[in-house]
């Protein structure tokens, strides 16, 4: 196959699962990051439930486990209690829309302005559901930056005890990336971090070009060759998931780093350091900055194709391509 392949190794999903010191909520919003969410759910037993988006993917998601689902997105509606999601609930508005029996965890906004209630009116909103007849098992926040992660803590701390006077003791949880520094929370929800290291992208080399000193390369001659050099043209371009914004990013080939200088629909073109041949492996090692890892695997599609790594009963790893329909 010439064409894109994404290794997905589910061992290393449980592993990074397992580092963690709490009991973890394993995003798997946007089918688990591009990598198929009934894979990723079939493969990790330690998960204590899982987080999605949208109240569609939940309902999706409720054919593969009957471990705890958090919807982390409005709208919602009359389908969480018959599937038994539980929404994260930012306003009045949330609550509404929301069956009487419901469970709900109350959502705090401490500077990602994106959901969630204020710190100061947190209580509020926990009375507001209870009045409802909503059933508040737990309090989130989502902070904005783990380097400020210590500020943000302070007003969330101080709206769990807010709410939790009203409540009793809830489920407390917030992202991965920064409840690492805190140990009071209960849980975490686990998103990218969960991801790390367990995919591997290859693709072909399909021709070797030689290129003189200040040729242009690419739509628009974007790159210009520096010296006299090799340019590879590797199968797989932004119709298959590789965005334009790869361009700067590594490739892997023959044991040395070789850099992308341009993206078409259909290939990758990279300014090779050293001699490579028609037909050899590269894989992609290194994104430039400013494109995130959330782009790449959640963009993969067209002509890529996936294939998953796990144990077999002996301990040994096994690689099958993916046959889901």
């Amino acid at each position: 196959m010439f064409y894109p392949i994404a290794t997905v190794d589910l061992e290393q999903i449980n592993r990074n699962i397992l580092s963690c010191r709490r009991p973890v909520i394993l995003m798997v919003k946007a089918d688990a990051y591009g990598l198929g969410v009934e894979k990723v759910v079939g493969a990790t037993p330690k998960a204590l439930g899982y987080g999605v988006a949208t109240m569609d993917e939940g309902i999706k998601l409720r054919r593969s486990t009957d471990k705890p689902i958090l919807v982390t997105t409005p709208p919602f509606g009359e389908a969480c209690l018959e599937y038994a999601l539980t929404p994260m609930v930012g306003d009045e508005a949330c609550a509404k829309a929301l069956p009487k029996g419901c469970k709900v965890h109350i959502k705090v906004n401490t500077g990602m302005n994106r959901f969630g209630v204020s710190p100061k009116c947190a209580v509020g909103l926990a009375r507001y559901c209870l009045d409802r007849g909503l059933v508040v098992t737990g309090i989130a926040t989502h902070y904005a930056s783990a380097d400020k992660a210590v500020e943000q803590n302070m007003s969330f701390r101080q709206a769990v005890a807010d709410v939790e006077r009203v409540t009793g003791r809830l489920l407390r949880h917030a992202e991965a990336s920064s409840t690492c520094k805190f140990e009071w929370f209960d849980v975490v929800r686990m998103g990218l971090n969960a991801y790390q290291n367990a995919v591997t992208v290859r693709s072909t080399i399909l021709v070797v070009r030689r290129v003189k000193a200040g040729d242009r390369v690419g739509y628009d001659g974007v790159y210009s060759m520096p010296q006299d050099g090799l340019i590879a043209v590797v199968a797989g371009g932004y119709a298959d998931g590789f965005a334009k914004g790869l361009r700067g990013g590594l490739l892997r080939c023959r044991g040395r780093l070789h850099k992308i200088v341009a993206v078409c629909m259909d290939v990758i073109l990279v300014h090779l350091v050293c001699a490579c041949e028609v037909g050899d492996e590269v894989i992609l090692t290194c994104l430039p900055r400013g494109l995130s890892p959330y782009e790449l695997l959640t963009g993969l599609k067209g002509r890529t194709s996936f294939e998953y790594q796990c144990q077999d009963t002996q301990g040994q790893k096994v690689v099958a391509p993916d046959q889901t329909p």
